[in-house]
C-alpha cells in the first residue's frame, strides 16, 4: 500500500483554485455543448449526431489548448481554506 502525504489547507486551496480554472474553461464548455445538443435532439426529435458533437467538442477542446490564461497560485474568491 501506498502512503500519499497529506497536503496542508493552503495547498488544498491552491490545488482547488486549478481545478476550477479547468472546470470553467474546459469542462463546463464542453458539458454544455453536449447537453445542449442532446437536449436540442430531445425537443426536436432529430437524431443525435456524435460525429458533429466531437467535431464541436474538439474545437472547444483546441480553443483551451490554445487559451494563454495564467491561473493564479495563490487562493482567492471562493477558493481556500476561508471558503
Amino acid at each position: 500500500m501506498v502512503s500519499v502525504p497529506m497536503q496542508s489547507d493552503i495547498y488544498q486551496g491552491v490545488e482547488l483554485c486549478h481545478v476550477a480554472g479547468v472546470v470553467i474553461n474546459y469542462f463546463r464548455p464542453r458539458w454544455e455543448l453536449f447537453l445542449g445538443a442532446l437536449h436540442t435532439s430531445l425537443v426536436t426529435g432529430v437524431k443525435f449526431n456524435q460525429t458533429e458533437v466531437n467535431n464541436q467538442i474538439f474545437n472547444v477542446e483546441l480553443i483551451f489548448t490554445l487559451d494563454k490564461t495564467i491561473f493564479s497560485h495563490l487562493p482567492k474568491g471562493g477558493c481556500g481554506r476561508n471558503s
